[in-house]
C-alpha cells in the first residue's frame, strides 16, 4: 500500500502534474488495480459481460456491466470479500 506522497511523486516522475492532495480517508478494501485478460458477451443477458481478470496473481470470472469492458484495460477491482462503504 502507498501512501498519497508515494503516488503523487510516482505520477510526477512519469509526467503526471500533482497540483494537491486533498485529505480524505479511503473507505473501502479489498480493491486492487486488475487488468482484463478476456471479455465477451454474457449469454443470458444482452447487456452484461463475462470477463477473465486479473489482479497480478490470481485470475477471476467476473460478471460485469460496463459497456466498455474489453481485453486489455487496467481496472479498479473488487475482490472477493471487498468492503465498499458509503460514509
Amino acid at each position: 500500500t502507498q501512501t498519497a506522497d508515494e503516488i503523487a511523486l510516482h505520477l510526477t516522475n512519469l509526467g503526471i502534474e500533482v497540483e494537491g492532495i486533498t485529505g480524505h480517508e479511503a473507505t473501502f478494501s479489498g480493491v486492487v488495480v486488475g487488468r482484463v485478460l478476456a471479455a465477451e458477451k454474457h449469454p443470458n443477458a444482452d447487456r452484461l459481460r463475462v470477463a477473465r481478470v486479473t489482479d497480478g496473481s490470481q485470475e477471476y470470472q467476473v460478471v460485469c456491466g460496463a459497456p466498455n469492458c474489453r481485453a486489455g484495460i487496467v481496472v479498479a477491482f473488487a475482490r472477493v470479500g471487498a468492503e465498499l462503504t458509503d460514509r
